[in-house]
């Protein structure tokens, strides 16, 4: 027993928490009391002779410790689980004085009482320069079965996918694009049989399709710390005119009542799956629940996925102009974005200041792409040339706004904010999409329509900016939709204002 009471090296993690702490077999319970915060709880071994969890009935014993490769769940109250995971550590110690703790398994589950323990002091790692799936991230009986070589079954296909999943956590609960095609790449690469081949696909499509379906149902249980950690603190904005509501007026219209309102939501739902849609309807319809979104958005915040699933009908260039809108109490909000970017474009373009190199090579293919234009081409042009070299006023990164769906996605960029995809030349795009929280909002004919919308999806989901554009986002706001957030603004966007309006 004595061996047993030796400190040993523990990592364990509890939902997105992870901690790494020294102690005797027996201090186990008392640490995980101590780290987590958890006040009653039961363990339970993975039994591999079963393939399932067994309950541990009083202390670890020291017969459970003859495999360096225990497994252990910590239920507690509510169904927490905490999972004492697979990990290397090198110490001074020796092996003997060494216990590595695995349980990132599929049969653990994510719940939405383990995560809410998440913290927003907790931060995520920086994405590698080399994504890579190690041997030491597999459980051993999962290795043993993928080093042999051939066909796999699907038991070993989902432990692989939550080891991938569990070291991609690590990162980002928001897989872009190119981190889902980075990391699977690197899973087929250190284990080939995982590849499947099917004709017009890449051999690790399907597993980054697995990945994504993972990391689309783990935000569900999620924290809303994690989920929604970008969410806006206020919605209070002014204009011009006086100070407008924030669209927090959840009283229910005249003549309608909870139970109407739940009717009306299922009438959306029922309409948006019908081929030739009714428009007038859902218009009215999504008038009446208008009330019902801003309360769910602010006060439930939901992840987007969820609010698409109870209001489908949203996810559309009108209607989400349509909320934004009423959010801000102004009917006309589009009329008055293209007025005042049409005021402003032109200054945009030929203010003189330090263009970086790409910046001044975008504006030679400006001018010779509008020669052969209409006038009204040119000014469609005009504004989406402004666009694209604001950020460059503000030094920030336009890749945070705009990203080009036929190259590799930035691995710096995370999708968790609004962002707009495109097709093709800046100048003249085609597939203009907005997508947040890697869900699609909205398609856009053009990008200065697409910024419109761009800023109402942050607004309509109670989306906090993304501090890389913070500033850009900050300057359309006020100037091109004249809705002030409370406060002052930055001095860089006071003094750009400035010398625009000079």
């Amino acid at each position: 027993m004595s061996q047993v009471e030796a400190l040993k090296r523990y990592h364990v993690t509890y939902g997105s928490r992870k901690r790494v702490f020294l102690c005797s077999a027996s201090d186990v319970e008392p640490e995980i009391k101590s780290q987590f915060g958890i006040k009653k709880f039961w363990l339970q071994v993975f039994d591999k002779d079963f393939d399932d969890w067994v309950d541990i009935d009083g202390d670890i014993e020291e017969e459970q410790m003859e495999d360096k490769a225990v497994k252990l769940n910590v239920i507690g109250e509510r169904d927490e689980v905490a999972c004492l995971s697979a990990s290397s550590f090198t110490s001074s110690s020796s092996s003997d004085d060494t216990i590595i703790l695995a349980g990132n398994e599929r049969d653990v589950p994510c719940t939405r009482d383990v995560s809410d323990s998440f913290h927003e002091e907790e931060k995520f790692l920086p994405w590698p320069n080399k994504f890579e799936l190690h041997q030491d991230d597999v459980r051993r009986d999962i290795l043993v079965e993928l080093l042999k070589g051939g066909p796999v079954s699907n038991r070993i296909k989902s432990a692989v996918i939550q080891a991938t999943f569990d070291k991609i956590c690590l990162f980002t609960v928001y897989p872009t694009t190119d981190q889902y095609n980075t990391a699977a790449k690197a899973v087929i690469k250190s284990f080939p049989n995982l590849a499947i081949k099917l004709p017009f696909c890449e051999p690790y499509d399907a597993l980054k399709n697995a990945l994504k379906d993972k990391f689309r149902n783990e935000r569900r249980h999620m924290t809303r710390d994690v989920v929604v950690k970008k969410r806006k603190t206020s919605t209070h904005a002014t204009t011009d005119e006086g100070e407008r509501k924030d669209g927090a007026d959840w009283t229910l219209p005249e003549g309608e009542t909870e139970e109407t309102i739940k009717l009306h939501i299922k009438e959306l739902q029922k309409e948006s799956t019908k081929k030739k849609q009714d428009k007038n309807k859902i218009k009215s319809l999504m008038a009446l629940t208008f009330g019902e979104r801003r309360r769910l958005v602010l006060e439930e915040k939901p992840p987007i996925a969820e609010i698409r699933g109870k209001f489908p009908t949203l996810f559309c260039a009108e209607q989400i102009i349509e909320d934004f809108s009423a959010i801000i109490s102004w009917d006309a909000v589009s009329e008055m974005f293209y007025k005042n970017l049409d005021d402003i474009a032109a200054k945009i373009i030929t203010y003189n200041t330090n263009h970086s190199k790409g910046t001044l090579r975008f504006l030679v293919e400006y001018n010779n792409f509008i020669q052969q234009l209409t006038e009204k081409d040119k000014r469609d042009a005009t504004w989406t040339a402004a666009l694209w070299i604001l950020p460059g006023f503000l030094k920030e990164d336009r890749n945070f706004l705009f990203i080009n769906s036929d190259d590799d996605v930035s691995s710096d960029v995370e999708i968790s904010t609004p962002v707009i995809t495109y097709t093709g030349d800046p100048l003249d795009p085609s597939n203009i999409t907005i997508i947040a929280e890697n869900e699609k909002c909205s398609t856009a004919a053009s990008f200065p329509e697409a910024v419109l919308i761009l800023l109402a999806t942050y607004y309509v989901f109670n989306i906090q900016y993304n501090g890389k554009v913070k500033g850009t986002l900050t300057f359309l706001q006020n100037v091109l939709l004249q809705c002030k957030d409370k406060g002052k603004l930055p001095q860089k966007i006071i003094s750009l204002i400035a010398k625009l309006q000079a």
